[in-house]
């Protein structure tokens, strides 16, 4: 199947959105408030799934609400049940696929880079699950008990896994990964403070040997090299 060839800057390509159809079309269901049933939907497939990949590839997705309808209940009752529309169904599928990669979808703030406005959208980062997988790793690495002599071999340590960790989850939005670096920028601190004994007693006076030795060697760590110095 011969879709689109557009270059976006989100990476949801024409076979994850394909991909995401098949099984939205596997389950079945009916319309939601657009009134299109997959049938309709169907009719102008083509059509309809590139406004969805347009809009998720750039960064200008945002689910439509969803139509209520009353559910019976077992005690007589109704409940409310939200139902999406196909197309937003499959915008989901191609969601819950980046997960499993280690981003998510958020609602986040986009400049348009047609108009230069601001607007709400879905757009694609690191996500939650993904950075605390990093902190467990950070923990695991004993950063605070490293016995490395001077900051230097610290950095020769970590930096395969910060480089690794900015590589992969840094592709898009890579201000996303600051709280990654603010967690390691304490351990180093507290790596300071262990090591050299002018710093034990003053959290603030290790703090600002951190900051000064990013000051006089930017390249030190790979994080810092590429602007994440938190």
């Amino acid at each position: 199947m011969n879709l689109w060839n557009e270059t976006k800057s989100v990476p949801v390509s024409r076979e994850m959105v394909w991909a995401a159809y098949k099984k939205v079309k596997a389950n079945k269901g009916s319309g939601g408030v657009d009134q299109i049933s997959m049938e309709e939907f169907d009719a102008d497939r083509s059509k309809h799934l590139y406004k969805l990949w347009n809009r998720m590839a750039s960064g200008s997705y945002f689910p439509p609400s969803v139509k209520e309808v009353d559910i019976s209940k077992k005690d007589g009752g109704t409940r409310k049940l939200g139902i999406p529309t196909i197309a937003d169904r499959i915008g989901q599928m191609v969601i819950k696929d980046y997960l499993f990669l280690g981003y998510s979808f958020q609602p986040r703030t986009t400049k348009s880079k047609r108009t230069g406005k601001l607007f709400l959208g879905y757009d694609c980062a690191i996500s939650i699950s993904s950075k605390k997988r990093i902190a467990d790793k950070m923990e695991e690495l004993n950063i605070v008990g490293l016995t490395f002599k001077s900051i230097v071999g610290v950095a020769q340590f970590l930096n395969p896994y910060i480089r690794g960790w900015v590589n992969y989850y840094g592709k898009f939005r890579k201000y996303e990964m600051n709280s990654i670096f603010q967690l390691l920028r304490k351990r180093l601190v507290r790596w300071a403070r262990r090591r050299y004994k002018r710093y034990k007693t003053s959290v603030n006076r290790a703090y600002k040997w951190l900051e000064t030795v990013r000051k006089q060697f930017p390249a030190l760590f790979y994080h810092w090299q590429i602007g994440l110095s938190n």
